[in-house]
């Protein structure tokens, strides 16, 4: 569901959040054991494209935030209004 929610926010012009959200979904997958890898689901481009158009710190620091985060965390960001 996180490597959704990351796709819709690089569609919505939202590439940090984007990039936190598929960081956090990379990390759940590795915590919770599996889940459809991103590339099945072809929502690897839309999160590629918003890394490409930050910085590229501000895109690793987006991605390490996401990594960081617990599960309670990455729900709450999911939720969070941008």
């Amino acid at each position: 569901m996180l490597h959704e929610l990351a796709a819709t926010a690089a569609a919505r012009g939202q590439p940090e959040r984007a990039v936190m959200l598929s960081g956090a979904a990379r990390s759940l997958e590795g915590e919770l054991g599996g889940g459809i890898a991103v590339e099945a689901l072809h929502l690897s481009h839309p999160v590629q494209a918003a890394w490409e158009q930050l910085e590229p710190a501000q895109a690793q620091r987006a991605l390490d935030r996401g990594r960081l985060m617990s599960r309670q965390q990455a729900i709450n960001a999911a939720l969070a209004e941008p």
